[in-house]
């Protein structure tokens, strides 16, 4: 017993029981004080939480099932050695939970899934195998595939908005290989019997009022897609498009579409990719697309390497647009990505054996247009730059802004003829050059040793900004000599040529009827 000197005063007024917590300063709070408190209430804490009262456990289980992530966040690249041995046995005992309780169920508005291509070892009530149960013992211990525990579940939520599935497989170690090899035959693995022929003649209960869906897995169908409040699609991983025989359904709700694929997509002979375009035609109103291509995550379990291009097997862009052109009279935000901003050359490495396609003349609804020099031109010399297709040619009338990767420095006589068919492009506003040594010319020779070449004049003539770009990894020290903001301190920069503005990357060459008024990068106004 703690001496009287020693008392600390504050304590006479703690009860020496536990207050019930009707009377308590938690129990008297009114249900929005108390929704806030549970908001602050970390996941560990919120099962503890749901303990201690009704009210309580009501608020908690909405945030506790709210949004479910098992086992990890999707936005965090996982090295492998940072995944834990046992990742995803926790997607029995949330099945169970849900399976008893409905209402639980359809709390679920978000859920981010990884499963692991493995088999989990569950102990289940023996009476849903043997009717009259067992003599001494009602558990029967038994190893079921976590894919297919993961499709059951999936099942049972009926209210999911964003859906996040990620597929990997097991290594050797019992460990989730979250890098590199996809799963095969996830389909199948996620629902048993699946058939992608049939698919479409079944419902799906977790993709009914999905708004948002990231799919990383071998394969894809139409059926996980069908979702009229589906506005997101994001396939993240190279994946097959599996054919189905429902060519009249569409989903007019769909408006963004990103899907990454190898370089093989631009391969004649790979037909693998030939499911694409009858599946972009069930998305009558899709506005935006964005194509990551990129060979850095290739597998051959999904694509063979002889459909990769090589300078033995070559591909073209006219083969992608051909996929494309069921979009060609809706689609108003076109990217043709690449690994550009990577520090890994190799993933692009497949521009040098893609020859270019007609234009994108025929999409008739594009605005903004983001793809590779090479798609309009292909891997050329610049002495070969005269025999170019104008731009009316290559490029719809409707287009506001045009971002070219890779370009070469011939790129500017093509620029140069802009004005002749001004008339042709009259919405034009913007042409971005995304400069990069790799594949292309590199920024020096666009910023410096061509400066001030005729195409800068020209596209200011018809009011049309022309926009460096450089990634921050390939800036020379040197070059920083040249710092553009300077001639917002230095009157005397600006009989240098075009007015220019920004920071060292990017700056812009901006048209007369742009130039009233600038901010730069400290913040000042420069009336030019």
């Amino acid at each position: 017993m703690a001496e009287t000197n020693d008392w600390i005063t504050e304590l006479d007024g703690i009860e020496p029981f536990p207050v019930p917590v009707a009377k308590s300063i938690l129990g008297r709070m009114p249900p929005e004080l108390l929704q806030i408190v549970t908001e602050y209430l970390s996941q560990r804490d919120l099962p503890a939480a749901a303990c201690i009262s009704r009210p309580l456990q009501a608020l908690a289980e909405r945030c506790l099932y709210n949004g479910i992530n098992i086992p990890y966040d999707p936005n965090v690249d996982y090295p492998c050695e940072e995944v834990e041995e046992g990742l995803g046995y926790e997607i029995w005992p949330l099945y169970r939970t849900l399976s008893a309780r409905s209402d639980l169920a359809k709390r679920v508005k978000t859920l981010n899934i990884l499963i692991i291509d493995r088999s989990l070892g569950i102990t289940a009530d023996s009476k849903g195998v043997f009717p009259g149960g067992l003599l001494f013992s009602s558990d029967l211990d038994m190893r079921l595939p976590e894919a297919t525990i993961a499709g059951a579940l999936l099942q049972l939520l009926s209210a999911v908005e964003s859906l996040t599935v990620h597929f990997v497989e097991e290594d050797g170690d019992g460990d989730a290989d979250i890098s590199s090899r996809p799963t095969s035959d996830c389909m199948a693995k996620l629902f048993p019997g699946f058939n992608s022929r049939t698919a479409h003649l079944r419902s799906l209960t977790a993709v009914q009022k999905v708004k948002e869906l990231e799919w990383n897995g071998s394969e894809f169908h139409w059926m996980l897609a069908r979702s009229p409040h589906l506005t997101v699609l994001n396939l993240t991983r190279s994946s097959t498009i599996l054919p189905d025989e429902a060519p009249n359904e569409t989903n007019a709700a769909l408006e963004q579409l990103r899907i990454d694929q190898s370089s093989a997509l631009l391969n004649p002979a790979a037909t693998q990719h030939e499911t694409l375009k009858p599946f972009l035609a069930h998305f009558p109103g899709l506005k935006q697309v964005l194509l990551h291509i990129s060979d850095r995550r290739h597998h051959p379990l999904i694509v063979p390497n002889e459909h990769i291009l090589t300078h033995e097997n070559q591909g073209s862009f006219a083969t992608l647009l051909t996929k494309l052109e069921t979009l060609a009279p809706c689609l108003n935000t076109l990217f043709i990505m690449t690994s550009r901003y990577s520090n890994d050359p190799h993933a692009s490495a497949w521009l040098n054996y893609a020859l270019p396609s007609a234009g994108f003349a025929h999409f008739k609804s594009l605005r903004y247009l983001c793809v590779p020099y090479q798609s309009l031109f292909g891997p050329v010399d610049a002495q070969w730059s005269h025999v170019t297709p104008s731009p009316a040619e290559l490029l719809p009338s409707t287009l506001e802004h045009l971002e070219l990767a890779y370009p070469r420095v011939a790129v500017y006589d093509w620029l140069a003829r802009f004005p002749s068919f001004h008339e042709k492009l009259p919405a034009l506003r913007i042409v971005e050059l995304a400069c990069s040594g790799d594949y292309g010319d590199a920024y020096n020779e666009f910023a410096f040793e061509c400066y001030p070449h005729p195409a800068l004049a020209a596209l200011q003539s018809i009011d049309v900004a022309l926009k460096l770009e450089t990634p921050k990894w390939q800036w020379q020290k040197a070059w920083d000599d040249y710092d553009i903001p300077l001639f917002d301190k230095l009157w005397w920069f600006r009989s240098f040529g075009s007015p220019c503005v920004g920071m060292i990357w990017p700056y812009t060459f901006l048209p007369s009827s742009m130039r009233k008024l600038t901010r730069c990068r400290h913040g000042s106004q420069v009336q030019s």
